[in-house]
């Protein structure tokens, strides 16, 4: 859609599914869904944004009928959502400058491992749930110094936290990681921020085309 001269707004959306069965005894089913909307934006003929919102699920199941006395049923879903901001600035005609910002969102549900049938001894185990979120901010510059000859150069901080809830252990120095040996217990909260790592990314290259169609 193009809600003005200026202005073009795309939606997308998908969904897969599929079910399978082997031997009789074992079913494997799962589903991909996802959607996006993105907005691009003409400021001027020199800078141009583009704004997008994604949403991505993919989930998973599994039932194992093939020996009565373990059969279980095992079900995971992994979810991402994602924003994302895009710029391009052509101050000229062999200068392009790229920057922007990305915020994702991970959900990671292991899901449960229960029985299945009267006569299964398969004991049930919770596998627990993960969350985490990653960001990032970057610029790139690609100048043109001579007709074959381009530099490209580029910046990236990327961060990424790790969410509650969870439960953190402490141990000695140099001791087993087993119950025996905990010094401490730490819990977090749901979506409290457990561990934060971030670094930057540095990125430096030259390009000379020794062609229409070739480049080293």
């Amino acid at each position: 859609a193009e809600p003005g001269p200026k202005d073009l707004v795309k939606l997308f959306g998908y969904y897969s599914n599929d079910n399978f069965t082997l031997a009789n005894s074992n079913h494997y089913s799962y589903y991909n869904t996802g959607a996006s909307l993105e907005w691009n934006h003409r400021f001027s003929l020199k800078l141009s944004s583009g704004i997008s919102l994604i949403y991505a699920r993919y989930a998973f199941q599994n039932t194992d009928t093939s020996s009565s006395l373990f059969g279980y049923h095992h079900g995971y879903a992994i979810d991402h959502l994602e924003m994302k901001t895009d710029f391009t600035w052509i101050p000229s005609d062999r200068h392009v400058i790229n920057f922007g910002f990305n915020v994702i969102r991970y959900g990671l549900d292991r899901g449960d491992v229960v029985p299945v049938g009267e006569q299964s001894e398969k004991v049930p185990v919770s596998l627990g749930k993960e969350k985490g979120v990653e960001g990032a901010l970057y610029f790139s510059d690609e100048f043109q110094l001579m007709h074959r000859l381009t530099l490209y150069t580029g910046i990236r901080y990327s961060l990424y936290g790790y969410l509650g809830p969870a439960t953190v252990y402490d141990y000695n120095p140099g001791t087993p990681r087993i119950p025996g040996y905990i010094t401490d217990t730490t819990y977090y909260t749901d979506n409290r921020l457990v561990r934060l790592y971030s670094g930057p990314e540095i990125r430096t290259a030259l390009n000379f085309r020794t062609g229409n169609h070739n480049s080293v």
